[in-house]
């Protein structure tokens, strides 16, 4: 019985763990680009820049290193290359110029598995 318990208890922890996993990086440009990180403060920061659209996170390279940008609540905009991004919620809006004003979009990209069938016009 001990031992039924122990196997539950533990496929528990290990449903929970990967509940909050990281899903696979689907970044939004195909390659990591020269931009700015302006902070509230008005500081600059240039960087080699991409958006994960799978993780809703701001990258940026540090070497050949990828790693996160952190201190979100303190970023006013991230400029990539010609996007303009501003920190969201969850993740981050591009914004985008359009006739009427400015639209932001929530880039969210999944990977389908293979035997999802695409509808056709």
């Amino acid at each position: 019985m001990k031992t039924y318990l122990l196997i539950t208890i533990l496929c528990g922890i290990a449903t929970i763990g990967s509940a909050n996993a990281q899903k696979k990086r689907q970044m939004l440009f195909e390659n990591y680009s020269k931009g700015i990180v302006l902070m509230k403060n008005n500081s600059k920061t240039p960087a080699e820049l991409n958006y994960d659209a799978s993780n809703q996170k701001m990258m940026f390279k540090n070497g050949s290193e990828e790693m996160l940008l952190t201190n979100v609540a303190q970023i006013d905009t991230v400029y990539i290359g010609n996007s303009k991004f501003i920190p969201a919620r969850s993740g981050y809006y591009e914004i985008i110029q359009i006739p009427n004003g400015l639209i932001g979009i929530n880039w969210l990209l999944k990977i389908l598995p293979r035997d999802i069938k695409m509808l056709s016009a």
